[in-house]
C-alpha cells in the first residue's frame, strides 16, 4: 500500500508540515525513533524496538497500521504520530489512543490535531465494526507526559 497524504482541518499552519498514513514497509524505524525521543524526554521507561513494534502492530486484532496510524512529517522526518485501535471490554467498544510528539515540536498544536484525527477515525470504525452499545475513548498517559495529560 502506498502512503496517503491527509489534510487535517485543525492542523497548525506550519509550512512544510504534512500528515500521512503509515507505510509498514519503511516507517517502523522512524516511528520507533520518534517514540524513543518522546519517552526519553518524558522519562518513560518503555523504549520500543522496530521488531517489537512490528509484532504489536501486526498482531492486534482489528488494527491495521496503514489506516490506524497517522504520521506528521516535516522535511521527511517524523515529528509526531498517533494511533487508535478498538477492542471490546466488558461489552463496551473501547477506542484506545496513543500519541507522540517530538520534544522540539511540542506546543505547536500537533498533539491536538492528531487527537482530533483519532476521534474522527474512532467514529469511522464505530459506524462499521458491528459493535453495539456504549463506546468510549481511552488513553493512559503517564503523569510525566504533561502535554498528553493536558489533552
Amino acid at each position: 500500500m502506498i502512503e496517503t497524504e491527509l489534510q487535517l482541518p485543525d492542523a497548525p499552519a506550519i509550512p512544510g508540515l504534512r500528515f500521512r498514513t503509515f507505510e509498514p514497509g519503511r516507517d517502523y524505524p522512524a516511528l520507533v525513533e520518534l517514540i524513543r525521543s518522546a519517552h526519553v524526554e518524558d522519562r518513560i521507561d518503555y523504549i520500543p524496538t522496530v521488531e517489537g513494534l512490528r509484532v504489536d502492530f501486526e498482531n492486534t486484532a482489528e488494527f491495521d497500521p496503514r489506516r490506524d496510524v497517522l504520521l506528521a512529517e516535516f522535511d521527511g522526518i517524523a515529528v509526531a504520530a498517533t494511533e487508535v485501535d478498538v477492542r471490546t471490554r466488558d461489552g463496551i467498544g473501547v477506542h484506545h489512543v496513543e500519541g507522540w510528539v517530538d520534544p522540539t515540536w511540542r506546543r505547536r498544536g500537533l498533539g491536538r490535531a492528531l487527537l482530533h484525527w483519532t476521534e474522527r477515525r474512532a467514529l469511522e470504525v464505530a459506524r462499521v465494526d458491528g459493535r453495539r452499545g456504549e463506546r468510549v475513548m481511552s488513553a493512559w498517559p503517564d503523569a510525566m507526559q504533561a502535554g498528553a495529560v493536558a489533552l
